[in-house]
């Protein structure tokens, strides 16, 4: 799962779940970029996330290596 905030913190989280400690666990992918929309995709076997970043004026595109 990915969530991103475009007060406070403005900040884009993935959210994974842990099997081994059974709990959620959780990761920045970036900080102050305040996200307006994003999109989980898969591309030949790989996860990208694509972010309309509002703060930094910018559509980001990153690789997830889960």
């Amino acid at each position: 799962m990915v969530i991103g905030h475009r007060e406070g913190e403005k900040n884009l989280i993935l959210f994974t779940w842990d099997k081994e400690r059974k709990e959620y666990i959780y990761e920045y992918i970036d900080k102050d970029c305040g996200s307006a929309n994003v999109y989980k995709f898969t591309n030949h076997g790989e996860d990208y996330i694509l972010s309309a970043n509002r703060e930094t004026d910018e559509v980001a595109l990153y690789r997830l290596w889960l």
